[in-house]
């Protein structure tokens, strides 16, 4: 087994030993069928922060840092509504 530690939400992923045999880019795939997020913005971060100080550096940065905004607000969106309907769950078992 092949673990994947995914550091924003604090979840093991496994992938197949047979990977570790394969290219990046099939890797690469195999993350984007299981977590959605497309290979070319898998290494984005490290990109970004191996560029030179330059305007066009800060642009890159600030619009990477937005796209880990609007993901984190949608994760927290979908927590809170899991949240939500649990509660409501309880509510209706605490009834009957």
């Amino acid at each position: 087994m092949i673990y994947v530690f995914l550091v924003d939400t604090g979840t093991m992923m496994t992938f197949d030993m047979n990977l570790a045999l394969e290219s990046v880019e099939v890797v690469k795939g195999a993350i984007h069928n299981v977590v959605k997020v497309p290979p070319d913005k898998q290494a984005q971060v490290e990109g970004c922060l191996n560029m030179p100080a330059t305007y066009n550096s800060v642009v890159a940065r600030t619009q990477l840092a937005q796209q880990f905004y609007e993901h984190a607000s949608e994760v927290t969106r979908t927590c809170r509504q899991l949240v939500h309907n649990q509660h409501l769950q309880q509510q209706v078992l605490k009834r009957t």
